[in-house]
């Protein structure tokens, strides 16, 4: 199977479309944060050299930022479709005698723990792209402003749908505090998603 970042964006439509079961929320949401970090380094590139625009290291670093958020959400993609597979091949693992049940139990465990990871990890950086966004709109041309603030609203949507997946998967771990630790920074990741989007749509409508 090809990688994401090699398919054409019809195919990767396509493919979501599709009745195969990935790629899937996860995976989408972090190409729409990818997305949304594209449009804040175009922001970027849309400053350098501009007057109005006197921080040019600050825009040279938020384009540099941008790109890395760009490879690190097609990295997340590819991660999630990874992490649900492993989950269906330890569901298919067998469970004839007593010692294949424990051994396929504590493979599904893991893979939940994975697939919940996953997602997780494509928060955080979902979250520093919201951060960048806010710093673009307030350092970069003004002429361009409702595309990153466009960018950051990708990238806090990306942000809460991602979390879905988190949820989905602790549901079935049975690890307790492990749950709340990771219960405990979706509830943080949330919160500071809302909080980025609203200083964004200020930018805006003020």
């Amino acid at each position: 199977m090809k990688k994401i970042k090699e398919w054409t964006i019809e195919a990767f439509l396509r493919e979501t479309a599709s009745e195969a079961p990935t790629p899937g929320g996860g995976s989408v949401a972090a190409i729409s944060g990818a997305l949304g970090s594209a449009l804040v380094a175009m922001l970027g590139n849309l400053s350098l050299g501009r007057e109005q625009c006197p921080d040019q290291a600050a825009i040279e670093r938020i384009i540099a930022e941008a790109e890395g958020l760009i490879e690190a959400l097609m990295a997340e993609a590819e991660a999630d479709i990874a992490a649900y597979n492993e989950v269906m091949a330890a569901y298919r693992l067998p469970k004839e005698s007593d010692g294949e049940k424990s051994a396929r139990t504590s493979a599904i465990q893991a893979a939940l723990k994975r697939a919940a990871e996953v997602p997780l990890d494509t928060g955080e950086v979902c979250l520093r792209g919201l951060n960048l966004s806010l710093e673009a709109a307030a350092k970069g041309n003004p002429n361009v402003v409702s595309d990153t603030v466009a960018g950051g609203l990708l990238l806090e949507a990306a942000l809460q749908a991602v979390l879905l997946n988190v949820q989905v998967n602790l549901n079935l771990i049975k690890d307790e505090e492990w749950k709340n630790s990771r219960r405990k920074r979706m509830a943080e990741l949330s919160e500071e998603g809302k909080g980025r989007r609203e200083e964004l749509l200020k930018i805006l409508v003020g």
